[in-house]
């Protein structure tokens, strides 16, 4: 999805022109004949937001209207090929140039951060052609663009058990008894006993058996799901996420619902017939986990009126071939 919500972060990619709709209450883009998504470049195996004005002295532009509730960043890279000092990118915020590519060689991605301030912000992307001359590819790619401080900040707190069931924190990288068990979970535990997960190191409980790890959110919040509906039937939308260093495979797939059929998709782009549930947890996971070079498994979802549907879940193996 070229959309991705992560806590207080939203992410812009432009495989595709879903951006062009906007995020209710966070960004919106102002009209933009002058920049399409095209395989001009390609960031990450996914084209980039390109200029496509060519024409001498002229300049143009891509608007987003963004509303921050916190102060944050804009995040972005860029590529050029271009008339060197003439033809140039320009960003431009509330009415302000913070930075051009003027001079400058960027053949190869270069990557711009620019705080933003809480509040609601226009932040222009303009190419700029002078009165002559054309060189190279003639435009400018952006990969992607991330902005920060759209939400209040999510605190995550994580526990571990082993195959005891008791309960261990990370204290200044040390694993730590809470003196508690996997049956007494409950948010005061997170709470106070919870590491952060910059905390995070497997190589420090690796060496316990039966390893299973929680975490707590301080809110209830689910991004990057998408769903559409028609009388009696809806589609959800989303992604499975294996690209966590300690994830190196997988043990099994299951799912619990009646009635619902899944597609799949290892690349975003092509996906499956719709297969009944059975039918997705039956398959060899193997082979599905090699077939994924992103390490990222995408979904549709289609639910009719009647139907329940749980969760689809996957049993992941670590270093040590626990789950």
């Amino acid at each position: 999805m070229s959309v991705v919500r992560q806590d207080n972060e939203i992410l812009l990619s432009f495989e595709d022109d879903i951006f062009l709709k906007g995020a209710e209450g966070v960004y919106s883009v102002s009209p933009a004949p002058e920049w399409a998504s095209l395989d001009t470049w390609q960031y990450e195996g996914k084209n980039c937001l390109v200029s496509t004005n060519h024409k001498d002295s002229h300049e143009g532009d891509i608007v987003f209207n963004i509303t921050l509730i916190q102060d944050g960043e804009l995040e972005f890279n860029y590529v050029s090929s271009s008339e060197s000092g003439y033809d140039y990118l320009k960003l431009i915020i509330d009415g302000s140039e913070k930075m051009s590519s003027k001079g400058s060689d960027h053949q190869n991605f270069t990557l711009v951060k620019q705080p933003l301030m809480e509040g609601n912000h226009t932040v222009k992307f303009t190419y700029r052609k002078d009165g002559s001359g054309t060189t190279g590819k003639d435009a400018v790619g952006i990969g992607y663009i991330k902005f920060t401080g759209v939400e209040e900040p999510v605190i995550r707190k994580y526990l571990i058990t082993d195959n005891t069931g008791k309960l261990y924190t990370i204290k200044n990288g040390v694993l730590t008894d809470t003196g508690s068990t996997a049956a007494q979970l409950n948010s005061s535990l997170f709470i106070s006993n919870g590491f952060e997960k910059d905390s995070f190191d497997y190589q420090v409980f690796k060496d316990l058996n039966g390893i299973k790890i929680y975490q707590w959110l301080d809110k209830d919040r689910i991004h990057g799901i998408t769903a559409t509906a028609t009388p009696n039937s809806q589609i959800i939308e989303g992604v499975a996420d294996l690209t966590d260093p300690t994830v190196l495979g997988l043990n099994s797939v299951s799912a619990e619902g009646t009635d619902v059929t899944v597609a799949y998709s290892v690349d975003e782009k092509t996906y499956t017939e719709y297969m009944t549930l059975s039918s997705f947890a039956a398959i060899d996971v193997d082979a599905l986990y090699k077939s994924a070079p992103q390490k990222k498994i995408w979904f549709k979802i289609k639910i009719p009126g009647d139907a329940t549907f749980k969760g689809i879940f996957f049993n992941c193996v670590n270093e040590k071939g626990d789950s």
